[in-house]
């Protein structure tokens, strides 16, 4: 197994949380399962600030 494939392959069998966030776009392009499961989402088109709304304030970044 590749190393794309074999990354792939944990990432979506992971309890953890996976995410790749594209800084230019300011868009998602990749939630693993548990991610998705976890916020409650339905699909990783959703606006970043929804889900920074969603974290305690503590544990943002300022």
């Amino acid at each position: 197994m590749d190393v794309p494939n074999l990354l792939s392959y944990l990432t979506q069998r992971a309890e953890r949380l996976f995410f790749v966030f594209d800084l230019n776009e300011d868009k998602f392009i990749y939630m693993n399962p548990s991610c998705i499961a976890f916020f409650g989402l339905e699909s990783t088109d959703v606006r970043p600030k929804v889900l920074l709304h969603m974290i305690n304030n503590e544990d943002q970044l300022m």
